[in-house]
């Protein structure tokens, strides 16, 4: 079960009122609550919690339409579809965005995958037309987990995060892979992957050597 972000203890109340203004929206794309992602998920999560405003889209509950490519949005950021507009206002607020994915074919779960290909209109806006509607500067990171002991996975994720992440004013900050995860010895979280996490916890709170 996923953290609850408006958990508010006694003396931390006026603490967690001042300092989070920030907001982080997370893409899972797990169709699991329980699993490996979510784990992983949980614990980035409660180590930002204090800092962080954060919302959780879980791809496999969107009901949304498949990009078809129509070019509508490469004159203005418009969309034939409207039902991308709630994910738009998130992504529009949010400081901190959150990629949480199994690695499937090595790639994206196709309903996580479907959410990036209606984000045409902010390439069409910042590539085909030149201009930046959101100025903000925003971070990105992606949390991944692989049933395998392989990196190649997360290698092409990446790629394609960093040109996601591009087009809608990100930069990429940092990664976690917890791998081979179907091997039932590392049904727990090793230590090397928990300090893993609170570095780039530490990174992202100090907006440091952001490659």
């Amino acid at each position: 079960m996923f953290l609850n972000q408006k958990l508010i203890i006694g003396r931390d109340l006026l603490r967690d009122v001042v300092i989070k203004s920030k907001k982080a929206l997370v893409f899972f794309g797990s169709p699991h609550e329980s699993g490996y992602t979510a784990e992983l998920t949980n614990k980035f999560l409660s180590e930002i919690s204090r800092d962080y405003e954060y919302e959780i889209l879980k791809a496999y509950e969107q009901n949304i339409k498949p990009c078809i490519g129509c070019g509508i949005c490469d004159s203005e950021f418009t969309c034939r579809y409207k039902d991308f507009c709630y994910i738009d206002n998130l992504i529009k607020h949010s400081s901190l965005i959150i990629v949480a994915s199994p690695i499937y074919n090595l790639s994206f779960p196709a309903p996580l995958k479907l959410i990036f290909d209606r984000m045409q209109p902010y390439f069409a806006e910042r590539v085909v037309r030149g201009e930046i509607r959101n100025p903000m500067n925003k971070m990105g990171i992606m949390l991944l987990t692989c049933g395998t002991n392989c990196s190649e996975g997360a290698k092409i994720i990446k790629r394609q995060l960093q040109l996601i992440f591009s087009t809608i004013n990100t930069q990429f900050a940092g990664q976690i892979l917890w791998k081979n995860t179907d091997n039932e010895k590392n049904f727990k979280m090793s230590r090397s992957l928990i300090i893993e996490i609170k570095k780039l916890v530490y990174k992202i709170k100090n907006r440091e050597n952001i490659t």
